[in-house]
């Protein structure tokens, strides 16, 4: 059986911060229709946020390289792993103590695509033109969100809520006490994006994020990557937090992707951070 193979692409902007504590991997698997892709969003001050994030990564890249099984099982012994990394480096080195990264991580077998995240990293699917989070949201915007609907509190409380981006679960090397993910594996239809992101490109909304795709002519993962980064830099926000991107669609040629795309590579390195 032939697998569809796949086109992706990933980028980065550091925004208004002094440091860019995102980080990404995206490992090939020696082959276009089988691919691992993983962001962190680190935490804990520079240098600390930006050790976690690296820490978390490479931890899950290098054990899901040896993990057996349902990828759902695999999925989590990984990411236990990488929690347990950064526990490890607290330990030998206390003054990196509440450094801590969100995580997401999503395999693409052909069409097929399964996925594990923690934190407030968002995953979306893109199909028909609207733009959906696939995967939870671990931080206090879920439930001021939840709170204002209820009618608690007022949407304008909830948007503007300081402890709004306050993290509920992420990897801080403590014990997991909440990951989200998928036990059965989904189908990526022609025509799907996944779009895996820090929530720095939560700047933009879903209607913009939709917008943004549906006005590319030429609908390529290295395209609809700088496009999203380059709407996130025009809207000027004060405070912008550094932003990733990773596009991820099926390949309608069926073809090897241009060479321009750095995130084609071999064997498993870390593209970006």
């Amino acid at each position: 059986m032939t697998l569809a193979r796949i086109d992706y692409s990933g980028g980065q902007d550091i925004g208004r911060r002094e440091s860019q504590q995102d980080a990404y991997m995206i490992c090939d698997r020696g082959k276009q229709d089988h691919v691992l892709f993983l962001l962190a969003d680190g935490m804990g001050g520079h240098v600390s946020g930006e050790l976690a994030a690296k820490l978390a990564i490479e931890s899950f890249a290098r054990d899901n390289g040896q993990s057996f099984g349902p990828c759902h099982e695999a999925f989590d012994r990984c990411l236990d792993q990488s929690n347990r990394a950064i526990a490890s480096e607290i330990e030998k080195n206390p003054e990196h103590d509440g450094m801590g990264c969100t995580f997401v991580a999503l395999e693409m077998i052909g069409s097929h695509y399964s996925w594990i995240s923690i934190g407030d990293s968002p995953l979306f699917l893109i199909r028909d033109g609207t733009v959906r989070r696939i995967n939870a949201d671990h931080s206090m915007a879920s439930r001021l969100d939840a709170a204002a609907k209820r009618g608690d509190i007022t949407y304008e409380e909830a948007r503007t809520s300081p402890n709004r981006h306050a993290l509920l679960y992420a990897l801080t090397g403590e014990p997991l006490s909440r990951i989200d993910w998928q036990r059965q594996a989904q189908t990526l239809l022609p025509g799907d994006w996944l779009i895996l992101a820090s929530d720095g490109l939560e700047s933009l909304s879903t209607d913009e994020i939709a917008t943004v795709v549906a006005r590319i002519s030429e609908k390529k993962a290295a395209h609809i990557c700088k496009a999203l980064l380059a709407a996130v830099t025009a809207k000027e926000a004060r405070h912008q937090d550094n932003v990733t991107v990773i596009a991820i669609s099926l390949d309608p040629a069926g073809q090897a992707l241009s060479a321009d795309q750095n995130a084609v590579v071999t064997r498993p390195i870390r593209v970006g951070r």
